[in-house]
């Protein structure tokens, strides 16, 4: 048997060397650039699957820092609603202490003056915390939607008037809401006999005084559910009764005074009743209304202390206003209570939303990472190999037929 030897051609091994050289550079240069980055896959074509895996992950996780950005500043609303929430209450039991101030009968004329002045500054005060605004200027307190001024004063005589949109909106299970309803906290005060409550108007120049507690129930709640109405006095015994629920406001002729008793509502004005304290004057108005406002609980206090010409003479007005400015403060605390529900709801999602985070980052590396230690051993490998085939190459190279015949 004869043995058969291939002819390999000069040409032919020095390409095979460097096309051997080129991939192992080649790969090399990979291995380099893996190293550099900390990522297996650099490319789609690296790995097309786990590329398609971490883009997902980038994807979800975009999101959730998204989530987690507008979580922050409904957050941050939220806080500060619960805080300017602490001080409207605050500024609540300082007008109930003054209030329990203008009642004690040793206070003069002057006394009374100075209290209703400091009575004034908390009612307007209280005020300026109902209109708060976050740092974009969107009212705290507008409910469904409002303008960045929820509580105003139209004119003189209507006192403060919500123009929001009542009603609390819901959150989700990534958000939390940006507003509180202001109507709740600060414009639906129970009156204390549960039926309707009064104001006297800030202008009004007679004596005379009415509490929510002097109001009869109803005997017609079919007739006077909701309704609201203005008294007005022609004279310090005669007024009219304008329904003001009515559109256009239709107002009855003009009716007198039965003792101190003001009758209202239903047919023919007589189904309800009022008590005045002290004598009305020409001009003088008092608004009764189903629900009423903590500024028209405030105003008509701070009225009735404002004509009152002494501590005794203030007690009725004081103590008909009490009960009803306890009703506002517990309206007030119980918008506070839910701001801090939503705090917590806040922080439960914010931990969910980080613990999501972390997953889908660990989903985002397993996909693309490389795993160093094997990264730098492929390294090395790949170097002794790239070594190993430039000094191949080299012997290769040098050898010579003409070496061995000399």
């Amino acid at each position: 048997m004869s043995n058969f030897f291939a002819r390999v051609g000069s040409a032919d091994a020095y390409a095979s060397a460097i096309n051997n050289i080129g991939g192992r550079q080649s790969r090399l240069t990979q291995l380099q650039g893996n190293l550099t980055a900390g990522k297996r896959v650099l490319k789609p074509s690296d790995d097309p699957t786990a590329a398609a895996q971490a883009e997902r992950a980038i994807t979800r996780s975009a999101q959730v820092t998204i989530q987690q950005r507008a979580l922050s500043l409904q957050k941050d609303n939220m806080s500060q609603a619960e805080t300017v929430l602490g001080q409207a209450s605050d500024a609540i039991q300082s007008f109930r202490e003054l209030l329990v101030q203008a009642g004690n009968g040793a206070n003069t004329a002057s006394d009374l003056g100075t209290i209703t002045s400091q009575l004034t500054t908390l009612r307007n005060q209280l005020l300026t915390y109902a209109n708060s605004t976050d740092a974009n200027g969107q009212a705290l307190f507008g409910g469904l939607g409002s303008t960045s001024t929820p509580f105003i004063e139209p004119n003189a005589t209507a006192g403060v008037v919500f123009a929001g949109l009542g009603g609390q909106t819901n959150g989700t299970d990534l958000t939390i809401p940006n507003t509180i309803d202001g109507q709740a906290a600060f414009a639906n005060v129970t009156p204390t006999t549960g039926a309707f409550a009064i104001s006297a108007q800030s202008g009004n120049t007679g004596t005379a005084t009415a509490s929510a507690g002097t109001i009869l129930l109803p005997t017609s709640p079919n007739v006077l559910a909701g309704n609201s109405y203005q008294i007005n006095f022609t004279s310090g015994t005669n007024y009219t009764v304008t329904n003001l629920s009515t559109s256009p406001p239709t107002t009855s002729g003009s009716l007198t005074m039965s003792g101190s008793t003001v009758t209202f509502g239903g047919a023919g004005n007589a189904d309800q009743q009022m008590t005045l304290t002290g004598t009305p004057a020409a001009g003088d108005s008092f608004t009764v209304k189903p629900k009423a406002s903590i500024f028209d609980v405030m105003d008509s206090a701070i009225a009735g202390i404002k004509h009152a010409s002494s501590g005794t003479s203030a007690q009725a007005s004081v103590s008909g206003s009490l009960a009803s400015l306890d009703n506002a403060y517990v309206a007030v605390q119980a918008a506070r209570g839910l701001a801090g529900d939503y705090l917590n709801q806040a922080d439960v999602i914010d931990s969910n939303q980080q613990t999501k985070a972390v997953q889908l980052e660990g989903d985002r590396s397993r996909a693309e990472d490389l795993d160093m230690l094997q990264g730098i051993s492929d390294f090395q490998n790949q170097t002794t190999g790239y070594q190993a085939a430039l000094k191949s190459y080299a012997q290769i190279q040098s050898m010579s037929l003409f070496d061995f015949l000399k």
